[in-house]
């Protein structure tokens, strides 16, 4: 796949549909890589330019030493934009990726034509992710495939789809513990309600009915201060929304977009 130097390292990037087609960027949760939007292509590249990039210490991206901060995961947003020669995009981030866009959304306003934040919270205590990142050291990777499986789909889906669960266990066991520190630091740091008021862009945001990771009262935290977002709830999802329901969430996401 395509890696683009921006802002000191090498950013694994995936790119799908037209050259010219208007621009939209997914950005992944925790220990993801860009296939993590596979069902979301189809509702997309007939008309917009998607690209999916892995964060630092993700799929192909170079990590560098951990922690990490929301300012230098931003910076590698707009970094790696102008490498591509993106002057604005819209901007779609689960969990992490959501994270970053609260965070880009309100610096970089000029950049961010609408906003779509699934699955995401401007503020979880730290000894959530002191406790995660202590696990991801005692016991790798494996560790955390198991607990994060676990809240990331439901019971039910888990038993219906195994082909998905593999497919999103095999990207967490091949996140590199670096990488997976430094964006755990990120959300330990994460401290965004401030910040909300100054997003300017028209934002959709999305949750899943029983995800327990972002519940949906922290979206519709997010909600209340945005001026002007509107907020979904998809029933039977968890935390990865965009898998376990894809369908309805590319219809809104499609929606919404072509709306904006």
């Amino acid at each position: 796949m395509p890696v683009f130097r921006a802002n000191g390292i090498d950013i694994e990037i995936r790119l799908d549909g037209p050259p010219y087609g208007l621009p939209v960027i997914l950005s992944n949760s925790l220990s993801t890589d860009y296939r993590m939007w596979d069902d979301q292509l189809p509702a997309l590249v007939d008309k917009y330019r998607v690209i999916r990039w892995n964060k630092r210490g993700h799929g192909g991206s170079e990590a560098t030493l951990p922690p990490y901060d929301l300012p230098l995961l931003a910076e590698d947003v707009r970094c790696l934009m102008d490498a591509l020669g993106i002057e604005r995009a819209h901007y779609v981030g689960l969990s992490t990726g959501g994270a970053i866009g609260q965070y880009f959304a309100a610096t970089q306003p000029g950049r961010v034509n609408a906003l779509v934040l699934c699955d995401t919270s401007s503020y979880v205590p730290a000894e959530v992710w002191d406790s995660r990142m202590a696990v991801a050291r005692r016991e790798g990777m494996e560790g955390v495939a198991r607990a994060s499986i676990e809240r990331w789909f439901t019971p039910a889906f888990r038993d219906a789809r195994p082909d998905v669960v593999a497919k999103f266990h095999d990207m967490i066991v091949n996140t590199e513990l670096p990488g997976y520190i430094g964006c755990a630091s990120v959300l330990k740091q994460r401290m965004l309600g401030p910040l909300l008021g100054k997003i300017a862009a028209p934002t959709l945001v999305v949750v899943g009915a029983d995800d327990l990771s972002t519940p949906v009262a922290h979206s519709e935290v997010i909600q209340r201060r945005i001026a002007g977002a509107e907020l979904v709830v998809i029933d039977d999802a968890a935390h990865i929304s965009n898998a376990a329901q894809p369908k309805e969430f590319n219809r809104l996401l499609r929606a919404f977009l072509d709306r904006h």
